[in-house]
């Protein structure tokens, strides 16, 4: 309706593009780049495993990173720099685990090979 034309309006004077994310509504610049940088994960220092599955899947362990969500981009690293697999991949799922008894915290990742965008 005519509110939503006016906010458009507005968003546009203002150079500004809303988006929701988690349900909060955002406002981030037109022109900023919304492509986040990957987190790199490294065999020996915050990859703790990794297995290849069928199609260039991988599932791996690594320590909690504030950074693991659905959509972004992770590559994996052998200590020496070497990539593993594709080396870039699309994060699917994150599952956390922890307990109350002083164990570091972990992630579980699940990722498909994707190109670096």
């Amino acid at each position: 309706g005519k509110s939503q034309k006016v906010n458009r309006d507005l968003c546009r004077d203002l150079g500004i593009q809303p988006f929701f994310l988690d349900g909060e509504l955002i406002y981030l610049a037109r022109d900023a780049v919304l492509l986040d940088e990957a987190v790199t994960l490294v065999r020996g220092d915050t990859l703790l495993s990794v297995e290849e599955l069928p199609l260039g899947r991988y599932q791996a362990v690594s320590l909690l990173d504030h950074r693991f969500r659905p959509g972004r981009q992770v590559n994996l690293r052998e200590a020496s720099g070497k990539p593993i697999g594709a080396g870039t991949f699309r994060l699917d799922e994150a599952t956390i685990s922890a307990n109350a008894g002083g164990d570091a915290f972990h992630a579980v990742l699940s990722l498909r090979p994707t190109v670096k965008t």
